[in-house]
């Protein structure tokens, strides 16, 4: 039996730990999964209740977004996270390694050392690795 806000990881061992707060975000999205009752209306995006938890499901996107780029990651993490390591050259010369999250008037980008904001007229050029 496992405790309420606990899990169990098993790999060569048994271990029991505490559900971290993205796993408790990932569960609340399972919870807002509507119950289709006619298999022919499974795509029906106008059903209220379709509509409510894709809503939910876009709040849920965003808070756990908020907790991952608020936390370090290494170079390897943000690779599989957001499948890429953007390099951003400033005029500077200064040379950034991570993923884009944001382009608008100050591009946010995810680094090892956390979420950095550049405004756009400072960058020279982006590239994907």
């Amino acid at each position: 039996m496992v405790e309420t806000s606990r899990t169990i990881v098993v790999d060569d061992t048994v271990k029991e730990r505490e559900i971290s707060p993205v796993e408790k975000l990932e569960l609340k999205r399972f919870d807002t999964v509507p119950v289709i009752d006619k298999i022919e209306n499974r795509g029906d995006t106008q059903d209220p209740n379709v509509k409510k938890a894709l809503e939910m499901e876009k709040e849920i996107d965003q808070e756990i977004n908020k907790l991952v780029l608020n936390r370090a990651m290494s170079l390897q993490e943000i690779r599989a996270r957001f499948g890429r390591i953007d390099v951003v050259t400033l005029y500077s010369g200064r040379v950034i390694r991570g993923a884009i999250v944001s382009r608008k008037a100050s591009v946010e980008i995810i680094t090892p050392s956390g979420l950095i904001s550049v405004r756009a007229n400072k960058i020279r050029n982006t590239r994907s690795i």
